[in-house]
């Protein structure tokens, strides 16, 4: 394994420190979109979690980020044990024979067609970045700057995440990178997945973006899901320069989310960049 691919292995105490770090260092989340979700995160305090299956870009949780090496016998038999957990101990033993029989090829074939998509399929993810004021995200993700971007106080966000018991849900760094280095699946099943999930090309480093993943969700072959969060996590609440719902955010914030500030976005005349301006003073 090379010195960068050692870099890149995270356990738990690593994804532990990430979110830590983003906990002590990232304030406010942003999240662009365009009015309707924006009115229907508001109406409903539920986020968008995507399947990543539906994702535009090809190379965003690139299968080719995670490589099969020598299947170990320990896998072969972590596997019988945890699929035929029902099985007594002789049966589960005959199994694992069973399955150490086939060669390698075929089972990384299984994990590939089957396994693989079946562990994706089971993580939600919403997009954020640092940064609320891109031109760029203002043009891709809020519908040509008719739409919204909403700030949300990090801490509070992530504490008011409403999950079940059985998931999990993790706030990472995207890693920028400007090659594809796979990870062995089978050296530590954890890193590969994380890897894959929070690793996209270096033309898009420009956005910042911090990823929400929530896992043990079941989104089969759904588009999306919705999570409910703490609402007073909203702390702004920006309008792109072509937004003409004023009305509608002004009054919803008065009646609901009365500390939230509301700002309306306006061309710099000298520079090429966005100006908040605040509207409900």
């Amino acid at each position: 394994m090379s010195a960068s691919q050692e870099n890149q292995l995270m356990n738990k105490n690593e994804i532990d420190n990430r979110m830590s770090y983003l906990l002590n260092n990232v304030p406010i989340l942003y999240q662009y979109m365009d009015v309707p979700d924006a009115k229907s995160l508001l109406k409903n305090s539920k986020i968008l979690l995507k399947n990543s299956l539906y994702f535009n870009d090809p190379y965003d949780c690139f299968d080719g980020l995670i490589k099969f090496g020598i299947v170990p016998k320990s896998y072969r038999s972590n596997l019988i044990n945890k699929q035929k957990s029902h099985l007594n101990r002789n049966k589960r033993r005959f199994e694992i024979k069973k399955l150490n029989k086939k060669p390698d090829s075929e089972i990384i074939k299984s994990i590939r067609d089957y396994a693989l998509p079946k562990e994706k399929s089971k993580c939600g993810i919403s997009c954020f970045s640092e940064k609320g004021d891109d031109l760029l995200m203002w043009s891709h993700y809020s519908n040509s700057h008719k739409g919204v971007c909403f700030g949300f106080d990090l801490d509070t966000f992530h504490l008011g995440l409403k999950t079940l018991s059985h998931q999990h849900k993790i706030l990472l760094p995207i890693n920028y990178s400007e090659e594809i280095i796979p990870l062995d699946f089978f050296q530590d099943e954890l890193s590969p997945i994380i890897n894959l999930l929070i690793t996209k090309s270096v033309c898009w480093k420009y956005e910042k973006e911090i990823r929400l993943i929530v896992t043990n969700i079941d989104l089969k072959n759904k588009k999306k899901e919705f999570l409910g969060f703490d609402n007073t996590s909203i702390s702004k609440i920006y309008l792109g320069c072509k937004n003409e719902e004023e009305k509608f955010f002004i009054n919803f914030c008065k009646k609901n989310l009365p500390k939230v500030k509301i700002y309306k976005m306006q061309l710099n005349k000298n520079s090429f960049q966005l100006n908040p301006i605040l509207i409900n003073k």
